[in-house]
């Protein structure tokens, strides 16, 4: 297929997404698209907080591809959940701050224990050869789309045609993040704030982010002190508090902006310290 045919799937993409109001991105699609264009058997995206380097966000985790290893002991939620400690890629992103496009071959190798069985585990389960496009970032989260296939390094015309891939998904990308800032109320008609900029200020704090996520899930507050270790009432100012950063009074509207934004996901927080 020539490169022409190649970009032209991504400008039909382009035109479906910018004449949306949704702020969604078709990653099934996407994933399809990376896939057969990059010769791989197996799409995804991550999101991670590159500030304690605990997965969190909406991305937990999206496989968006049909050929998902048959082994019954791949579990990629859990290597996704793993994946910003120990991942050699997610390390290099969390601690540069790049926005290349790059493979393992591209960074150092891990030197200690726990990331070299890492690495060995997704070798076993055919995710030999990856690669990673760089997304714009939501606040301190990092985001990127990959492609892995069980062997044959991928070529510097593949490693071209992601560049060229990785722009138009990071204009897609800001577009979506503005309209879920439209959505959330907090961009005015004239777009004068900028999405990142918008999240960022929020600071919420990494026990109220989890005293939230776990209210997302439907647990009362006594639930939620349980199992964060604090108090109802220590649990209950936590949620008071995070109303109050995000501009809101009640833990339904909370819950929603928040996962709008990008600050909390569809899986239970790791407890923070």
């Amino acid at each position: 297929m020539r490169d022409e045919d190649l970009i032209d799937h991504w400008l039909d993409l382009a035109h479906e997404v910018l004449g949306s109001l949704d702020g969604d991105l078709p990653w099934p699609e996407i994933g399809i698209l990376l896939t057969d264009q990059l010769h791989s058997a197996l799409a995804g995206r991550l999101s991670w907080a590159t500030t304690d380097r605990t997965h969190t966000g909406p991305d937990v985790p999206a496989v968006d591809a049909a050929s998902v290893p048959s082994d019954p002991g791949f579990d990629v939620a859990d290597l996704a959940r793993r994946a910003p400690v120990l991942h050699p890629l997610a390390r290099h992103y969390a601690a540069t701050g790049t926005a290349d496009v790059l493979t393992l071959a591209d960074v150092p190798p891990p030197t200690d224990a726990n990331g070299r069985e890492y690495l060995a585990e997704l070798v076993a389960h055919g995710i030999v050869e990856q690669l990673w496009v760089p997304l714009p970032r939501r606040g301190t989260h990092a985001r990127v789309g990959g492609v892995c296939r069980p062997d044959e390094p991928y070529r510097p015309d593949e490693h071209t045609h992601a560049r060229r891939v990785q722009k138009v998904l990071r204009l897609l990308v800001a577009h979506t993040d503005v309209l879920t800032l439209w959505r959330c109320g907090l961009l005015d008609p004239e777009g004068s704030e900028n999405a990142r900029e918008v999240v960022d200020d929020l600071r919420l704090t990494g026990r109220q982010l989890a005293v939230l996520t776990l209210a997302a899930h439907g647990l009362t507050t006594a639930a939620v002190a349980h199992r964060l270790g604090m108090s109802p009432r220590t649990a209950e100012k936590h949620l008071e508090n995070a109303y109050r950063q995000l501009g809101v009074s009640d833990r339904v509207s909370a819950v929603r902006r928040a996962e709008l934004l990008g600050l909390i996901g569809d899986q239970a927080p790791e407890v923070p310290r």
